[in-house]
C-alpha cells in the first residue's frame, strides 16, 4: 500500500490520506510509459509511478517531509524518486539517491527556493542497498536539513521562500528521468518542523 497523507499540526499528528493506490514496486523504466496521466497513477506492465496533481508544500513556512522506500541493487547511478515542483518554474524539494561501489547508497536532498539551489550531498554517509529505510526534510523557516533514520546528516541555512501550487512525482523525476528501482511504502507531510522523535520509522 502506498499512501500520501497530510499530518495536521496537533500533538497526535492524526494523518488524512489523500492518495492511496495497491501499487508499490518502481523499476527502472527504458523510456516514458503511455501518457495515460489520470489522476494520480500511471501504469505499464514494468513500470509504475504516481502524479498527484497538487505541490503539497503550497504555502507553508516551515515543513517537514518524510518518506519511507528501499533502494534496489541494479538502478541507476542517480534516481531522483520524489519531486515536488512549482508550475513551470524550476523551484523544487527533491529525495535522490546516489549508488555508489559496495551496493550502497548516499542521499542527495535537493531544494531550490527563489534563485537560490540548496543541495545535501551527503556523500560521506553512505547505506547499504536493499533493507528500508526513512529519509526527512525538514524546514523550519531558517534551515534545511535531511536525515535518514531519524540521524541528521546535512543541514544549512537557506534564505526560504515558500513554494508555490505545483505537481509531484513518486518513482521518477517529473519529466520523466531518473528513474527509481525500489520500493515507496509510505510519504508523510507535516506543515511544521518536527523533530526526530516523532518522525515515522522505517518500520512503519
Amino acid at each position: 500500500m502506498t499512501s500520501i497523507s497530510y499530518a495536521a499540526p496537533t500533538p497526535s499528528f492524526r494523518r488524512q490520506a489523500l492518495v492511496t493506490h495497491k501499487l508499490i514496486r518502481h523499476h527502472h523504466g527504458q523510456g516514458a510509459p503511455t501518457p495515460s496521466f489520470r489522476r494520480q497513477a500511471l501504469v505499464t506492465s514494468s513500470v509504475i509511478m504516481i502524479f498527484p496533481p497538487i505541490h503539497p508544500l503550497t504555502g507553508m513556512t516551515e515543513f517537514t517531509v518524510e518518506v519511507i522506500f528501499r533502494p534496489d541493487a541494479g538502478g541507476p547511478a542517480e534516481q531522483r524518486f520524489f519531486h515536488m515542483k512549482v508550475g513551470d518554474t524550476e523551484e523544487r524539494v527533491m529525495f535522490e539517491t546516489r549508488l555508489v561501489e559496495g551496493n550502497q547508497w548516499f542521499m542527495d536532498a535537493f531544494m531550490q527556493t527563489g534563485e537560490q539551489n540548496n543541495t545535501m550531498y551527503a556523500v560521506g554517509d553512505t547505506h547499504e542497498i536493499g533493507p528500508w529505510y526513512h529519509a526527512a526534510i525538514v524546514m523550519d523557516g531558517k534551515i534545511f536539513k535531511h536525515y535518514v533514520n531519524g540521524r541528521m546528516e546535512l543541514g544549512k541555512e537557506v534564505d526560504f521562500k515558500p513554494q508555490g501550487p505545483g505537481r509531484t512525482s513518486l518513482g521518477v523525476r517529473i519529466n520523466n528521468v531518473f528513474w527509481f528501482k525500489g520500493a515507496i511504502r509510505k510519504v508523510r507531510i507535516t506543515p511544521r518542523a518536527i523533530k526526530p522523535g516523532d518522525f515515522l520509522t522505517a518500520e512503519d
